[in-house]
């Protein structure tokens, strides 16, 4: 955190005539800052991060709701391993703690 805030003002920016970067220098920051949003709101970068990752989540969502829709046997655009299929994975998990009566275990 070596940027100076000098100049931000709630926003609103400096109507005197100073050099931010002259005065960052003399005040002993390593550079000044470039907007003065980012100077007074802090939580801008958490939002952006949060608001970023929301949207990953719901592409990704997006996605595999495509690919199971086109591993249906109405599309049959994919063809999924029965070893990755979940289906398959929940059916025989429920066979073995609940065997069917008409196949003998």
């Amino acid at each position: 955190m070596q940027t100076c805030p000098l100049g931000a003002n709630s926003v609103a920016g400096n109507s005197l005539p100073i050099n931010p970067g002259r005065t960052a220098q003399l005040l002993g920051f390593e550079t000044r800052v470039a907007n003065s949003f980012d100077a007074v709101a802090s939580r801008d970068l958490v939002l952006r991060l949060l608001a970023a990752l929301s949207i990953f989540g719901v592409t990704l969502s997006r996605l595999a709701t495509d690919l199971s829709l086109w591993a249906t046997a109405e599309f049959d655009f994919l063809k999924l391993p029965d070893e990755k299929s979940a289906i398959l994975f929940y059916s025989s998990t429920w066979r073995a703690a609940a065997p069917e009566p008409w196949r003998p275990s």
